[in-house]
């Protein structure tokens, strides 16, 4: 798994704001960053002067309201500034990611009417950084939800929440995977239920495959759950809820090394529905220039 250890946080002077500096922070004593950027990018005023009514806050008087409530926060030795950019909230926060080797950007999630300006499908499509959306309302770090394919994306995935879990006490790890029953619809109703057992002990015995070479089994549950759905995203946004999870950890998947910046039909129906529950989405460490090249030419 790549390691996040230099992180960029996105603010717009929101209420949302305090609680995501205090979430940064919970969250820095798992993964103990290298370094944290705090970045807002403000609206270039493209008014002309002579039609102005009122003069808005400079960058200068942004910055110092950023630093003293950031600052006020963390406690002294980190290694933590905070920066005010003009521009358009969702180009020069993305150009940000990259001018700084970004390895996890964080942002709030809130809806539009709020002033929320980063589309978060959008951004994570282009992002070559891992992102976390953080809703609103959330809690202790106490149930993380990895959903497990047996790919070597849902492994970084279930390695990051991991990692999380040892630097919180009480905190579990669900390896959540949909098997599927083929042909379930024909199958007499009586002979149902040994037919979803029979290939839930496959996906069981796949599941112990995968966790082979685990050390730290003692904070993993598995769950294992039938294909019902057309869509996989569906089972997994219920399940998660149902079992109050707090954190989920997915990777953006894909088998080559270029693939991982590009989204799973999956991943982008979760990213899209999801509203209630923080989204971690990991990506691939990748050579920026190759991958740039590929994104121009899509």
């Amino acid at each position: 798994m790549k390691e996040l250890k230099k992180w960029m946080i996105g603010l717009d002077f929101t209420d949302h704001d305090s609680h995501l500096i205090n979430y940064t922070k919970d969250l820095a004593k798992a993964f103990d960053p290298v370094e944290i950027v705090f970045v807002h990018i403000m609206k270039r005023n493209e008014i002309p002067v002579k039609f102005r009514k009122t003069e808005g806050p400079t960058r200068e008087d942004l910055l110092i309201q950023m630093e003293k409530k950031v600052f006020s926060a963390f406690d002294e030795g980190k290694n933590i500034r905070c920066e005010v950019h003009e521009g358009t909230p969702y180009f020069d926060l993305w150009r940000e990611t990259h001018l700084h080797h970004t390895d996890l950007f964080i942002v709030g999630e809130k809806d539009k009417q709020r002033g929320r300006n980063i589309v978060p499908e959008k951004f994570i499509k282009k992002s070559f950084c891992s992102v976390l959306y953080v809703p609103e309302v959330t809690t202790p770090l106490q149930t993380l939800w990895v959903p497990i394919d047996f790919s070597e994306g849902s492994k970084d995935a279930l390695h990051a929440a991991l990692q999380l879990a040892k630097s919180s006490t009480h905190t579990r790890v669900i390896c959540h995977h949909i098997f599927e029953p083929p042909s379930l619809d024909i199958i007499e109703k009586d002979l149902q239920e040994e037919y979803l057992n029979y290939f839930r002990s496959i996906a069981e015995h796949k599941m112990n495959e995968f966790l082979v070479g685990i050390d730290e089994k003692e904070w993993i549950d598995t769950h294992f759950t039938p294909w019902m759905y057309a869509e996989i995203a569906d089972h997994i946004i219920e399940e998660a809820e149902e079992k109050g999870a707090d954190l989920m950890v997915m990777s953006a998947g894909g088998k080559s090394r270029f693939s991982s910046i590009f989204l799973g039909s999956t991943t982008s129906e979760i990213i899209r529905l999801e509203k209630r529950i923080p989204l971690l989405i990991l990506k691939k460490r990748i050579d920026k220039v190759k991958a740039w090249d590929i994104l121009s030419n899509l």
